[in-house]
This record gives structure tokens, C-alpha cells and sequence, in this order.
């Protein structure tokens, strides 16, 4: 009788899986005891062992690390699957004993803070059996295996088990504080940026290649003098004078004191919302859902439309509605009405199941 050369079920451990799986991705015994918190040597007798189970070898030790061999390459495959389908079925079991679990939302840290903090609160306020998870981070989330319920982020995915649809469209450009331009003036296009000093952001919503900072003459070392990866730490940067760095245009509902620069540099992002079919029945996450897109209302919202406004124009435009900046007081947007000359695009598929 011919045995399997794999452990039986039985045999395994669902620790072990998850080590191998981690030593797969980061091809160090160092990083990956850094991510699980284990020590090295532990973990390397933990997979060794592991390796001794299955009754083969799943890695080759090279001068660049670790590296799958072929029976390794065909056990991650099949591990991956079996990990992610556990995680989705630990989530769907939680969702059902908790129906009034608090609804996940994920998004960067940029959106999370300036734009859907300040309003989640309200309909949490309003909607006393919601609460709320607003998960920010730069990476994007897992939609799919459930880390968050759905998402607000930059790029499409392409797993056809989720339901996708654009909120809106987000337009970066470049700005200054006031007491900067003041002091250094202002770059009159992209081509004099690097007579000033950028504050560089690598985020979400800045590809890092958009500002083409390598493309100059002066070597970007020279310019770039502060780089950070939130947004947070980025208007404050450009607040205290740092230099120019590339904001939202929503940026003048935030704040004040900023200056429009180089202002033939124009970087466009779509916005998608992005939701997990599993808890698309949930009425929680229907009703955020319903809450977040009119959040992200082009109708409501010029600076959110296809075409873009300028900061000069959104600044015309809350002088006229006589709005405030958020960190003034930002509950005067929640009652800004839609624009009826505005077309809200319709999505038949997310339309239909949030109704």
C-alpha cells in the first residue's frame, strides 16, 4: 500500500502552517521571529520539527536567504488557501454570535482622520445600535478574508468576490504655508521645485513616483529635507513651514493658511469603496455603507467631483456656504445640501444591495 509522503491532518499544526507560511513571505529565521515574537532559535527547532513531520524539505538555505523548494513552493499554495479559508470561516462564526458587533471600516490614515472621523461620529450619535471600528493604515486592508467589513482606498481590486464601486475622486496638489511662501516665495511650476524644500509623504494617495523628485537637475537630497508616512505628520510639517508637499484639495476645508504652489502639477486618485459580500446582509454595514457614500457625495462635495476645482475655488466656495475649517468647526459641512444639477452615478449592483 502506498502511504502519503504529507503528515495526515491530524498531525498537523495550525502554528506550524502559520510559521511556514510567514518564513515563505519574509525568507529570514531573524525578521519572522520579529513578526511572531519568538526567538530564533526557538522558531528554528519549531520548523525544523515541523519539516521532520512532513518528511521533507521545504527550504533551501542560501547566502540570500531561504528559499522554497519545489515541494515548499506546492505546500504554501495549498497552506495559503487553507489559512485564508480558516480566517473567513473564524470571521463568519464570530459575525454570527454577534450581531451587534461593531461594524469594521478600513481606509487610510489621511481620509480616516480629516474626513470620515468628524462624520462617522455623527451617525454613531444618530444611530444608537451602530458602533464603529475605523481601522487607518497606509498598507491596503484585507477586504477579503474580513480583517475590515469594507474599505475606502485608492486602488481597484481585482477579486471578483467583492463588491467594488467609486465613491469619488480625490485631486492632489501642491501647497505651502503662507509664512513659507512669505519668507522663500513660490515655485511657479513643477519644473522650480527644487529651489525650495519638499516635504515628501509616501502614502496611499501619493504614488512616489508622482512628483518625478529624481527628475531634476539638483540631486533630490538637496530638496527633500523631511519625509514622512502620515498624513497627520505631513500638514503639520507644512503648517510649521516645512516647505511644499502634495495635499488633497480638501485641504482648505481643513485648514487655513495655505498656499497653492507650482500649480500646473495636478496628481488625480478615484476613490472605491470596497465591501466583502459575506456582510453585505448586515443592516450595521448596509447603513454605513449608505452613510459613507453620501459622505463622499461629488453632489454634495465639489472638491470630489471627476473635474477638478481649484483650492482657490473651494476657498470661494466656503466663504459663500460661510463654513469653517475643521479644526474650527467642522459640523457646518453636515448640513451642506445637494447640488441638484449634479449626477450622482448610479452602481445597479451596490445600489441594490444597500437599499
Amino acid at each position: 500500500m502506498t502511504q502519503s509522503k504529507l503528515a495526515p491532518m491530524a498531525a498537523l499544526d495550525w502554528d506550524d502552517v502559520r510559521i511556514f507560511l510567514v518564513l515563505a513571505e519574509v525568507r529570514s529565521y531573524r525578521e519572522a521571529g520579529r513578526i511572531l515574537e519568538r526567538g530564533v532559535h526557538h522558531l528554528r527547532m519549531r520548523f525544523e520539527a515541523f519539516e521532520q513531520t512532513l518528511g521533507r524539505a521545504l527550504f533551501v538555505r542560501t547566502h540570500n536567504g531561504l528559499v522554497l523548494t519545489p515541494e515548499g513552493a506546492a505546500l504554501r499554495e495549498q497552506a495559503e488557501v487553507m489559512y485564508n479559508g480558516a480566517r473567513r470561516l473564524a470571521a463568519s462564526v464570530a459575525n454570527a454570535k454577534d450581531q451587534r458587533r461593531g461594524v469594521r471600516i478600513g481606509c487610510t490614515e489621511g481620509l480616516g482622520s480629516f474626513w470620515i472621523v468628524p462624520r462617522l461620529l455623527e451617525l454613531v450619535e444618530k444611530e444608537k445600535d451602530i458602533s464603529v471600528y475605523l481601522n487607518c493604515e497606509v498598507a491596503q486592508q484585507d477586504v477579503a478574508n474580513l480583517a475590515v467589513d469594507f474599505s475606502i482606498q485608492f486602488d481597484r481590486p481585482s477579486n471578483p468576490d467583492l463588491v467594488v464601486v467609486r465613491l469619488c475622486w480625490l485631486h492632489v496638489v501642491l501647497f505651502a504655508s503662507q509664512e513659507y511662501v512669505r519668507k522663500n516665495g513660490k515655485p511657479m511650476s513643477k519644473a522650480e521645485i527644487d529651489n525650495f524644500n519638499v516635504l515628501e509623504i509616501s502614502g496611499a494617495q501619493i504614488w512616489s513616483h508622482a512628483l518625478r523628485l529624481d527628475e531634476h537637475t539638483k540631486p533630490k537630497d538637496e530638496f527633500v529635507r523631511f519625509g514622512t508616512n502620515t498624513a497627520s505628520a505631513q500638514l503639520i510639517g507644512v503648517k510649521r513651514g516645512g516647505g511644499l508637499t502634495a495635499l488633497p484639495t480638501y485641504s482648505e476645508t481643513i485648514t487655513t493658511g495655505l498656499v497653492h504652489v507650482a500649480e500646473d502639477w495636478l496628481l488625480t486618485r478615484d476613490v472605491w469603496l470596497v465591501c466583502n459580500r459575506q456582510v453585505m446582509d448586515q443592516p450595521q454595514v448596509r447603513k454605513c455603507i449608505t452613510y459613507i457614500r453620501d459622505v463622499f457625495s461629488p453632489a454634495r462635495f465639489p472638491w470630489f467631483r471627476q473635474g477638478y476645482i481649484s483650492p482657490t475655488e473651494i476657498r470661494r466656495f466656503i466663504e459663500e456656504h460661510e463654513l469653517q475649517a475643521l479644526f474650527e468647526g467642522y459640523s457646518d459641512y453636515s448640513h451642506l445640501p445637494v447640488d441638484p444639477a449634479y449626477e450622482l452615478p448610479v452602481d445597479p449592483i451596490l445600489d441594490a444591495q444597500v437599499a
